[in-house]
This record gives structure tokens, sequence and C-alpha cells, in this order.
């Protein structure tokens, strides 16, 4: 329960809370945290599958695959056009 949680949290932390306003202030950065995590995880799985697809479509152009796809699941927004523009180029030498 995500309650119980929180009340965990709150009684284990080093938080003093002074009146009501700083018990919500504490739950809300709370909230943030747990957001934040879930945001995070989901990210991460979308970049490990753009990135295990790289690989298997680099090694078809004989690329260095595992390079590529470490490159997008560490930085996708940079190495993932630079993928398709390199591939573009492979795809050429092959025909």
């Amino acid at each position: 329960d995500c309650d119980t949680f929180k009340k965990h949290i709150l009684s284990n932390s080093h938080v003093v809370i002074i009146n009501k306003k700083d018990r919500y202030l504490v739950a809300y950065r709370i909230k943030i945290i747990l957001n934040t995590g879930m945001e995070l995880l989901i990210g991460s799985l979308i970049a490990l599958a753009v990135a295990i697809w790289v690989e298997g479509d680099a090694r078809k152009y004989k690329m260095n695959s595992y390079g590529w796809a470490l490159g997008v699941f560490l930085f996708m927004i940079v190495f993932l056009p630079l993928y398709f523009y390199n591939r573009s180029t492979a795809k050429k030498n092959m025909q």
C-alpha cells in the first residue's frame, strides 16, 4: 500500500516535521521521487528495446552491432539518428 510505504519512509527518515504543512511537503517530495523512479524505469526499458533492435539490425549490415547498441542505449537522441545515417551508407555499399 502506498500510504503505508509513505508512513514507513516518514517514520524511518531523519525528517523533523514541525507542522501539518511540512508533513504535506515531505509527502509531496516522496511522491516526486516515486514518480521519477517509474519514469526512469519505463525510459530505460524503451531504450533497451530500441538498442536490442539496433544490435540485430546492425548485424545484418555487418556494422559494429554491440557498439551501436551501447551507444543507442546510453545516448539514444544522438546515436539513433547517426545509426540511421550510417545504416543507409552501409546499405548502399552492400548493393
